[in-house]
C-alpha cells in the first residue's frame, strides 16, 4: 500500500521490509491492474457470485429440457410400437 500511496520510495521500502525491490514493483504493478477486484465491495462480489450461479443454472436446465425432450420422444416411440410402457403409464 505504501508503494502505491508513493509516501515511501521502493528503495526505502525494500530496505524496511528485507524485500527485494523488483518483488516490491511486480506487487505494485499487479495491484494497479487488478484493484477493482482486489477492492470490491461484498456487494459486488455477491453479483458476480451470484451471475455465474445463474449462468450454470441456465445451463442446467437447458441440458434437462434437452434430456426431458428426448425422453418423450422415447417414451412416444415405444408407445407406437406397442411397448408396455408410455409415458401416460409413468404419470400414474
Amino acid at each position: 500500500m505504501e508503494a502505491l500511496e508513493g509516501s515511501k520510495t521502493i528503495s526505502q521500502l525494500s530496505s524496511e521490509h528485507g524485500v527485494h525491490a523488483n518483488l516490491i514493483r511486480a506487487w505494485k504493478r499487479q495491484l494497479q491492474e487488478d484493484r477493482p477486484r482486489v477492492f470490491a465491495t461484498n456487494g459486488e462480489r455477491k453479483q458476480r457470485e451470484q451471475e455465474a450461479q445463474e449462468a450454470e443454472l441456465y445451463e442446467q436446465i437447458g441440458r434437462l429440457k434437452m434430456e426431458l425432450a428426448w425422453l418423450q420422444k422415447s417414451c412416444r416411440l415405444r408407445s407406437e410400437r406397442g411397448d408396455e410402457w408410455s409415458i401416460a403409464s409413468m404419470q400414474s
